[in-house]
């Protein structure tokens, strides 16, 4: 709706990597609300009975700086963005529309030339 696009075209490969990343975090962010009121895992405080959807970021975050699980996952994406960055360039010099999102990661990538660029656009 805002031509973004067509008045920054030489940002297009930016905002499709932005895009992409977003909505994988969402993905992400949903399996993370909903997970906790399905199952525990065996890990203390993880395996806490009380925690769920509404408590899990308070109880899980810790009493201090650096102290309870979800610093484990701050660590871990931040070791992500940097892998990241390392392959793009801290300026991004290195992105373009045809790697723009992609982190390498081919568990469930189609076989096919074809499949792979329907793929690409089915993420937008």
């Amino acid at each position: 709706p805002l031509c973004l696009s067509d008045r920054f075209p030489e940002s297009v490969p930016w905002f499709r990597e932005a895009e992409v990343k977003h909505g994988r975090v969402a993905m992400l962010a949903y399996v993370g609300l909903v997970f906790p009121d399905l199952a525990r895992l065996p890990i203390s405080p993880l395996d806490d009975a009380s925690l769920d959807a509404v408590n899990a970021h308070s109880k899980l975050i810790g009493p201090g700086l650096g102290e309870g699980p979800m610093w484990w996952l701050l660590l871990a994406c931040g070791v992500l963005e940097s892998i990241r960055f390392k392959q793009l360039g801290l300026g991004f010099e290195k992105l373009n529309v045809e790697n723009a999102g992609d982190c390498g990661v081919q568990l469930f990538a189609p076989t096919t030339a074809e499949g792979m660029a329907q793929m690409k656009v089915k993420e937008l």
